[in-house]
C-alpha cells in the first residue's frame, strides 16, 4: 500500500486468547488506510498460527516472527518498519472499543496540525468486563479537546500518568528525532518513551474519548517480572536525567527535574535509593513529595491531601458536566 496514513504496532506473545478480539477491533474500523505490523516475539502458544490464520487474505496486516527479545526491542522493530504518517501502538490483548476511533484520531491531527494526541480507556477483565469507571478524565474537564503546549500537558493534564496505548504519535518527529524505547526496560517504559516525544511537539490535544480496553490480567507485562521493577525504574531515571541535559526548552526541563525527583521519591526503599540521592540533591527544582519523603507523616499527609483534592475536583466536574 502507498501513502499509509496510520501504522500500528502490536508486539504479539503468548496471547492467542485474545488477538483475534484485538484484530477484529481493526477491521471494523471505518478508516481504512492503515498498516497492522505484528511483530511476534517468540510467542511459545499458539499465536502466530491463530493470528496467521485470522488475517489471511487482508493486506493490510504484515506478520514478523522474531526470537523472544522484550516488549521495547520489539516495538522498536515496529517503528523502524513502520510507513504510515502516524503510529498507533496497540498491545495483543487488548483493542478498540469504537469503530470511529482511527478516522477521529486522523481528523483532529490532520485539521488541527497536533503533533500527540491522548484519549482514555476502559479496564476490562479476561471476560471483557468492565472493572472500574474511569473517573480521572474528569479531572481534565477544562482541557478537553483544546490545544496546549508540552510543558502545560505534563504539568496540567498527564498528572505523572503516560500511557503508551492512549496516544496517537507523528511518525516523523520520532523519527528525526531517533525517539526509541530503552532496550530491556518492561516497566515504565512508556513514561520515558513519551517524555522525551513530547519535548519536541508544538501542538498536543487531550480528548476524553474511551477508544481503548485495556486487559489486566495476572499474564500481563505488567503483572510479572516485577523483582526487576527497580532495575527497570533505574534504566528510566538514567536516559531521562541524560535527556535534560538536552533540553533548551527551561520549563520543560523544569519539569523533567520534578518527575525524577518524584520517581526518586517512589524508590526511597529502592536498592537505588543512595544512588537517586546523590543526583537529586543536585537539582535546582525537586518536586514537592521529594521534599517531603524524608519526612514520612508529612509526605502521608501531602498524598492524602492531593488524593481528597482529585476527588473533589472529579465531584465537581461531574456534577458541571
Amino acid at each position: 500500500m502507498d501513502n499509509i496514513t496510520i501504522s500500528i504496532i502490536i508486539p504479539l506473545y503468548n496471547a492467542e486468547s485474545y488477538v483475534n478480539e484485538c484484530l477484529s477491533s481493526l477491521k471494523e474500523q471505518t478508516f481504512t488506510n492503515w498498516e497492522a505490523i505484528i511483530i511476534d516475539d517468540g510467542s511459545k502458544d499458539k499465536s502466530l498460527e491463530v493470528c496467521s490464520e485470522y488475517i489471511a487474505g487482508d493486506q493490510r496486516f504484515k506478520i514478523i516472527s522474531k526470537q523472544n527479545e522484550g516488549v521495547s526491542i520489539t516495538r522498536n522493530k515496529g517503528i523502524q518498519l513502520a510507513k504510515g504518517d502516524f503510529i498507533f501502538f496497540l498491545d495483543a490483548d487488548d483493542y478498540l472499543l469504537d469503530k470511529n476511533c482511527f478516522e477521529v484520531l486522523t481528523n483532529l491531527a490532520q485539521i488541527n496540525q497536533l503533533d500527540f494526541i491522548r484519549f482514555e480507556y476502559k479496564a476490562i477483565d479476561n471476560h471483557n468486563n468492565y472493572l472500574f469507571n474511569n473517573r480521572n478524565k474528569h479531572i481534565r474537564k477544562r482541557f478537553y479537546h483544546k490545544i496546549v503546549t508540552p510543558v502545560d500537558y505534563c504539568n496540567k493534564i498527564a498528572y505523572n500518568e503516560f500511557f503508551l496505548c492512549f496516544s496517537f504519535f507523528k511518525s516523523s518527529i520520532l523519527r528525526e528525532n531517533n525517539i526509541q524505547f530503552i532496550n530491556g526496560c518492561r516497566m515504565r517504559e512508556d513514561a520515558d518513551f513519551i517524555i522525551r516525544y513530547l519535548y519536541y511537539c508544538k501542538k498536543i490535544m487531550y480528548i476524553p474519548n474511551e477508544y481503548y480496553a485495556y486487559r489486566k490480567h495476572n499474564n500481563a507485562a505488567t503483572s510479572i517480572n516485577l523483582k526487576n521493577y527497580e532495575s527497570d525504574l533505574k534504566l528510566v531515571f538514567d536516559s531521562l536525567n541524560t535527556f535534560k541535559n538536552k533540553c533548551s526548552n527551561i520549563e520543560y526541563k523544569k519539569y523533567i527535574y520534578k518527575f525524577l525527583s518524584t520517581l526518586a521519591a517512589e524508590q526511597r526503599c529502592s536498592v537505588h535509593t543512595k544512588y537517586y540521592k546523590q543526583i537529586v540533591n543536585n537539582f535546582p527544582i525537586k518536586s514537592t513529595r521529594y521534599k517531603l519523603s524524608k519526612y514520612r507523616i508529612a509526605e502521608k499527609i501531602y498524598l492524602s491531601l492531593l488524593h481528597l483534592l482529585r476527588k473533589i475536583n472529579i465531584c465537581i466536574n461531574m456534577i458541571l458536566k
